[in-house]
């Protein structure tokens, strides 16, 4: 809402994700404060996780920082290939894993869009599918020299499930 130029926040409005997947993050992170103005479809389920094999499967980059997680990659790109839109958004905390799965995935659907997370802010996607690539979540506290995981981190998770309008595929 615009006045004299400024941007007013006059509420708390929610349009744009599924219900289901917005009362997620109303409940986690906005203290039920969120009013969601968004329907329910008839279609498949808002929510669907996928599991890999067991295992330690992230690993270090080999030509920088940062993890990737092959066994995640060879599942998103299994789920690709079955769905029907170009509204896909694939978020990854991690910027290895995100340009291995655009390589991989160019060829199968070019409009996908792969991205971290804090590229994907202000953008949404029908479908998002989320790769969390380690094995582990890591809390992290002072006494420990390992940063707090993607999944841990409130603030990032938030941004990465508010990204999907009908859809929201979450790979472990």
């Amino acid at each position: 809402h615009m006045t004299d130029g400024r941007y007013l926040e006059t509420s708390k409005e929610h349009y744009r994700c599924h219900p289901d997947i917005i009362n997620f993050c109303n409940q986690k992170f906005y203290n039920n404060e969120l009013i969601i103005l968004t329907q329910k479809d008839i279609d498949e389920s808002p929510l669907m996780i996928y599991k890999t094999v067991p295992g330690n499967h992230a690993r270090k980059n080999p030509y920088g920082s940062g993890l990737y997680n092959q066994r995640e990659i060879d599942e998103i790109i299994d789920i690709v290939k079955e769905l029907s839109t170009n509204s896909i958004g694939i978020i990854s905390p991690y910027r290895y894993q995100a340009d291995l799965l655009e390589e991989k995935l160019s060829s199968i659907n070019p409009n996908i869009e792969t991205d971290t997370v804090h590229k994907f802010q202000g953008r949404a996607k029908d479908i998002i599918i989320l790769s969390t690539v380690a094995n582990d979540i890591i809390t992290g506290d002072a006494n420990d020299d390992k940063k707090e995981d993607f999944v841990s981190r409130s603030d990032l998770l938030n941004v990465a499930i508010s990204r999907a309008r009908k859809q929201l595929r979450i790979v472990v």
